[in-house]
């Protein structure tokens, strides 16, 4: 079962279970979870909420795009320029499956989870939330910020609009959606722990 959750309804679904059964904790709670992933468009704000909810639930929070930077020394949007999308997207998927296998909540950047590969493996062994947002939003959002989105930096309006519509369908695997629009990220992080942690203690 999904769940969505607005600002005005609170649902909660079933959380598939650790696959090693060992126990986790939540704030001193048993945990029946390896790892919250986030799920997303650019701009979805999948690093400023996973960072306010990692402080909620007293766990790491893992920024897939920031290890990938890292590790190549350079910013996505250099990557592309210099390397090419297809070599981000090796590196993006490897990032993602390596942080996959920690206890943290993990932010995929917006391209990770149409990678079956990181997909499926969100999907075994983590909770996958999607965090939703309008289109229209999503562009006043990205278009404060064009050159650090190398996918949109041309037009992002329009192609802002074309890959939430061809990736909604693949977010919305997800096991939990959550509606982010119009919602500050700690209150929207807050409220997404708590949801968490209420269904947790059922």
């Amino acid at each position: 079962m999904v769940a969505t959750v607005s600002a005005d309804r609170r649902e909660t679904s079933a959380i598939p279970p650790q696959r090693d059964g060992r126990p986790r904790t939540i704030r001193g709670r048993p945990q029946t979870f390896m790892t919250i992933a986030l799920v997303g468009m650019m701009g979805a704000g999948k690093s400023t909420i996973g960072r306010h909810l990692a402080n909620h639930l007293g766990v790491t929070f893992i920024d897939v795009d920031l290890w990938v930077e890292i590790r190549a020394g350079k910013s996505i949007a250099r990557i592309f320029e210099e390397d090419g999308e297809t070599a981000f997207r090796e590196m993006e998927t490897n990032a993602a499956l390596e942080a996959l296998q920690e206890v943290a909540v993990v932010s995929l950047g917006g391209g990770a989870f149409i990678s079956e590969a990181v997909r499926n493996e969100c999907l075994a062994k983590a909770v996958v939330v999607y965090l939703k947002v309008s289109a229209d939003e999503l562009v006043r959002r990205v278009e404060f910020r064009p050159a650090v989105r190398p996918l949109v930096a041309d037009e992002p309006g329009e192609k802002i609009r074309a890959l939430l519509y061809e990736r909604e369908p693949i977010y919305e695997m997800a096991h939990v959606t959550f509606e982010t629009d119009h919602k500050e990220p700690s209150e929207a992080a807050k409220a997404l722990a708590k949801i968490l942690i209420e269904h947790e203690a059922n």
